[in-house]
């Protein structure tokens, strides 16, 4: 996934070829994937957040203001 291979950049500070050689994959398709990242990156971090939304986050509040600020921000950037 996009995130995953974004991720192993942001948070561990791996290159493209790390990245490649840590998931098996070729290295043209990790560079196409932090490519698309970036092109779009603000979509995508949103959309990581509303999916890192817990169970309990859920139940107590599904229509929170936070969760409501999460989607407000998804659809200006759609």
């Amino acid at each position: 996934m996009v995130t995953t291979i974004a991720g192993l950049q942001k948070f561990h500070g791996m290159d493209a070829q790390q990245i490649a050689d840590h998931l098996w994959l070729e290295l043209f398709m990790v560079r196409n994937a932090l490519n698309y990242y970036a092109a779009h990156k603000q979509y995508i971090d949103v959309c990581n957040e509303l999916s890192s939304i817990n169970h309990d986050q859920m139940v107590e509040s599904p229509y929170g203001n936070w969760t409501r600020e999460l989607l407000s921000r998804r659809e200006s950037v759609t």
